[in-house]
């Protein structure tokens, strides 16, 4: 996958984040409006954290946010670049889009598709009623390399589960690309594909 201009210029996000509480790097304090400028990644740090329906978040690397009460999401929070996108908090209730970031392809001989990102949940309650939640895909390989294996969607520490009407997909696998000659043997045969992504749901208090 080429990458485009990036999506996070088109238009406003809203965060609701506690005072302090940090978007990416920028203290934000709460009810303030965050312009698409910023970027999420790495650890946020908040106490709620909440997507407006109509807004979207794009990512760009992998996030991990972290709120002290609940997250709402009725927007979109997507990824890019291969992005796992991993929520935490006391609990989650998601009724948009959450899609982590396909992998990127590639052109090059003997190189190997990147991985698609997952999508993971830590909360004891959870509500995913009409929403879509999408793993990334697996990029596809260039000559002879293997193909990136499709993220998982993962469910941690749950105690009940909201699913009616959501709809939940695990990524797809990259190809592997065709054999060539002149790099040895195992080029030759051509590449694997990848592995196709799944879903796992851990109860609270399940080894």
């Amino acid at each position: 996958m080429k990458n485009g201009q990036s999506w996070l210029r088109a238009g406003f996000i809203s965060v609701v984040l506690a005072a302090g509480g940090l978007l990416g790097s920028c203290a934000t304090p709460t009810g303030v409006t965050a312009t698409a400028e910023e970027v999420l990644a790495g650890e946020v740090h908040t106490a709620r954290f909440v997507i407006a329906e109509g807004e979207r978040i794009v990512v760009e690397e992998d996030v991990h946010i972290i709120a002290e009460e609940d997250v709402v999401i009725h927007g979109e929070l997507l990824g890019r670049n291969g992005a796992t996108i991993t929520i935490t908090g006391s609990s989650i209730a998601i009724h948009g889009t959450v899609r982590a970031g396909d992998g990127e392809s590639r052109d090059g001989v003997l190189e190997s598709g990147q991985d698609g990102g997952n999508v993971i949940l830590n909360a004891p309650y959870i509500d995913l009623a009409s929403s879509t939640l999408a793993a990334g895909g697996g990029g596809n390989a260039g000559p002879a390399g293997n193909g990136g294996n499709g993220g998982s969607i993962l469910l941690n520490d749950v105690i009940s589960v909201q699913n009616a009407g959501a709809q939940l997909r695990g990524g797809s696998p990259g190809r592997g690309g065709a054999g060539i000659n002149g790099h040895g043997e195992a080029a030759r045969h051509g590449g694997d594909g990848g592995d196709g992504g799944g879903m796992q749901v851990r109860r609270a208090g399940q080894e």
